[in-house]
């Protein structure tokens, strides 16, 4: 018997592990072990079946080293977000992500542990009954009351949270469900947790399914006013919390983009805004090019850029260095199934220090190989979101000293040294990307780069950092274009409107348009005055989450929150 207890307490391993690692092991420790520990005793004080609880649990000892190896690798159990990552790629891809030798180690181990549980479970006799035993049952009920009473008292209150979002069908389906206290407390726990995680990842996937068959059902109706007679690649990059003041290639007092610099054919503009500092609001402006009159948001239901491609007869793909799932993802999750192939290099959200953003430099190698002659492509990066040093790789930390070494210094100048230095790694991501398309020197290729919003960064008298704050800083973005040789030789004039515009008001929104015109696409909904490459282009008014008029604002110092006059 007692070796049937201990290796039932083998599975509590991942919650001391996830104890040693995370940054508040006390919390780490209340939110893990006490869940799994009551419900192991819970099934041995009420069924006296050692043999049955082994076979019950078996599963779990195959996905031990899994667990183990991803608390190892990110510091934190496995979320949704790997769920989703591994059921969208096909084997080879889930290959990649985990390594073969991690995968096969990890597969080998849980076989031999699964195999040996079974053992167990064969051997076990039924425990006696005691009065010691009566005592472990009725405290098992104790946590089991108040989860109880938790889910009772959030049912109570759970209808108040979902009524704005009942007012309209698709925000309920492209928003994430609020989690309940039981999910939120058991998430983390082991093998408890595991349990909540597909739910969780289930009704997700359930909800982006349904929004995207609402979005499926958009027809851009779009024609080609350009039939090129060779190969064309396109694509888009979304940057993340990028502020174009600390990029060098704009005037940056320190040079962290070197490699953009030298690269010909390129203009970085200076002068562009996105009207939201929030990702889950940005990034759909970009994608579709288009924002309701009344909350400014981009329109539920309507189509991205990326269906305005695939229907112009272009093959589509999605590569993202965000999570899949969650808060700030899944509105945008929806736009990503669009594409023809999806693929998510991540399996931890932005809080997390997950893979870095040269994780798509491979994939995007691979699907740049497919012979089809017409592609489009959306790369969605982690960049800068903080913390800034888990961006950026240890080569990369060149501007010193930085939270790189120091985790926890917060003076001024080791933030903005640690923020350089993701601009720094951004600077050589970009020109990876660059470089592989540039390797096509035969074919139409075009790239746009911009990030969904901007980002605080510490100097003087002003201590904020991030975003959100509403500050000018929140809303400037940075952006580029690129263009090879041969597709500059055939569109001049294209080429020569946006080096000439890299000081103009644009907007994020003008995006969508802009990468319309340079793949010669037009359609009904097509408004040439926010594309940057227009020769009708007509810089309006540009709205912000902060005032109406950006351009007309003031700014209060000591950061520069913005106040119209």
């Amino acid at each position: 018997m007692r070796t049937v207890l201990l290796w039932l307490a083998l599975l509590l391993i991942p919650n001391l592990v996830f104890c040693l690692v995370a940054d508040n092991p006390i919390d780490a420790l209340i939110r893990s072990v006490p869940a799994s520990l009551a419900l192991i005793a819970a099934l041995l004080a009420w069924t006296r079946r050692p043999a049955w609880i082994l076979r019950l649990l078996s599963p779990f000892y195959i996905l031990l080293p899994f667990e183990l190896y991803y608390i190892f690798e990110f510091g934190q159990p496995t979320t949704p977000h790997i769920l989703a990552v591994i059921s969208e790629s096909n084997p080879t891809e889930a290959i990649e992500y985990l390594g073969l030798l991690p995968l096969l180690t990890c597969l080998a181990i849980g076989f031999i542990l699964f195999i040996i549980t079974l053992s167990l479970a064969n051997k076990a006799p039924i425990i006696p009954p005691s009065r010691h035993l009566r005592w472990l049952a009725l405290a098992s009920l104790a946590p089991m009351i108040q989860y109880a009473w938790l889910e009772w008292d959030w049912a109570k209150k759970k209808p108040i949270f979902d009524a704005q979002a009942a007012q309209n069908s698709l925000e309920s389906l492209m928003t994430t469900e609020l989690a309940s206290p039981l999910g939120a407390t058991l998430s983390d726990s082991y093998p408890l947790g595991v349990a909540f995680r597909v739910r969780d990842y289930l009704a997700e996937r359930t909800r982006l399914r349904a929004a995207s068959e609402q979005i499926k059902r958009w027809n851009f109706h779009p024609r080609r006013t350009i039939e090129e007679n060779t190969d064309e690649v396109y694509v888009l990059v979304i940057g993340e919390s990028s502020n174009p003041t600390h990029w060098g290639i704009n005037g940056y007092e320190r040079d962290t983009t070197p490699r953009l610099s030298a690269t010909e054919n390129l203009a970085s503009f200076r002068n562009v805004i996105s009207p939201f500092p929030a990702t889950r609001l940005a990034v759909p402006v970009i994608l579709t090019g288009n924002q309701d009159p009344l909350t400014h948001r981009a329109p539920l239901g309507q189509a991205s850029v990326v269906s305005l491609f695939k229907q112009a007869g272009f093959k589509t793909y999605w590569i993202s260095n965000q999570a899949p799932l969650g808060l700030h993802d899944s509105v945008i999750s929806v736009h990503a199934y669009e594409a023809d192939k999806v693929l998510y290099t991540n399996g931890v959200d932005y809080s997390q220090e997950g893979n870095l953003d040269d994780a798509v430099l491979p994939i995007f190698d691979r699907f740049l190989r497919e012979p089809e002659r017409r592609k489009f492509f959306v790369v969605h990066l982690l960049g800068s979101h903080k913390a800034y040093a888990h961006r950026y790789p240890k080569d990369f930390d060149h501007f010193l000293p930085s939270q790189k070494l120091k985790p926890f210094d917060e003076q001024i100048q080791t933030v903005i040294n640690t923020y350089d230095n993701t601009i720094l790694f951004t600077d050589y991501v970009l020109s990876e990307l660059i470089q592989r398309l540039n390797a096509r020197p035969d074919s139409q290729t075009a790239m746009i780069y911009i990030s969904d919003h901007g980002e605080n960064i510490p100097q003087g008298a002003c201590t904020t950092s991030g975003h959100g704050h509403n500050n000018e800083a929140d809303f400037r973005v940075s952006a580029l274009t690129w263009f090879s040789n041969s597709y500059k030789s055939t569109h001049p004039d294209i080429v020569r409107r946006l080096h000439e515009r890299i000081d103009a008001p644009l907007y994020s929104a003008g995006a969508f348009h802009t990468l319309a015109d340079i793949a010669h696409i037009d359609h009904p909904g097509h408004n040439p005055k926010l594309s940057w490459v227009s020769e009708v282009f007509a810089p309006g008014p540009r709205w912000t989450l902060a005032v109406p008029d950006f351009d007309r604002a003031i700014r209060v110092e000591p950061c520069g929150k913005l106040k119209m006059p």
